[in-house]
């Protein structure tokens, strides 16, 4: 199994939701709403992991069918937990 580009996929990953939670961010600001400060310490925390995973690009840059069981599993942990609580 290829781990460093499973390491390197997830890096992208967190990168690009710190991204998406910028407009969030910007509007809770703008509005002075509380929770425009957790969703910059979460900005911070997801560039914080994602950038040093991104930082060092895999050798090997084959995907195998486990690689991906892997990442579709991991993706599918972050959308099933909150709507479990969500529903809780």
């Amino acid at each position: 199994m290829n781990y460093s580009i499973i390491i390197y996929i997830l890096g992208w990953i967190m990168n690009v939701e710190a991204v998406c939670m910028l407009v969030p961010s910007i509007t809770a600001l703008i509005y002075r709403e509380k929770a425009g400060i957790a969703f910059v310490i979460t900005i911070l925390a997801c560039l914080a992991i994602g950038v040093p995973l991104v930082s060092r690009k895999p050798s090997k840059k084959a995907f195998y069918a486990r690689e991906h069981v892997l990442l579709q599993q991991q993706q599918q942990i972050r959308v099933i937990l909150p709507l479990q609580q969500i529903l809780m």
